[in-house]
């Protein structure tokens, strides 16, 4: 399990336009640290605080990492990006992990 918080970018040319919205279903984002190369799904299975996250808002995500074994050096406080195709969609910092 991996706790963060993720804060999405403003709506814009390059980011999403509409909020995630996680009531009773996961978002699947792109997850990568300092190597965009590097990369796995990020499945974030619940929001703390409510269903949906919109552009520009930030909120504590619960997921996981599909591959963690592509990050064995993360740790609380690092931080990271999130994508969907091409677009870098968020960025946020973990919390806790286990």
């Amino acid at each position: 399990m991996l706790v963060a918080k993720l804060e999405l970018n403003k709506s814009g040319k390059n980011s999403r336009t509409r909020p995630v919205i996680l009531a009773g279903r996961e978002w699947r984002p792109q997850f990568y640290t300092s190597d965009p190369e590097r990369s796995t799904s990020f499945l974030i299975r619940s929001l703390r605080g409510g269903p949906q996250l919109a552009p520009g808002e930030s909120g504590i995500v619960e997921g996981e990492l599909l591959q963690p074994e592509l990050f064995p050096e993360l740790k609380a406080g690092d931080q990271f990006c999130v994508r969907e195709g091409s677009k870098e969609v968020g960025h946020g910092t973990i919390l806790e992990m286990d």
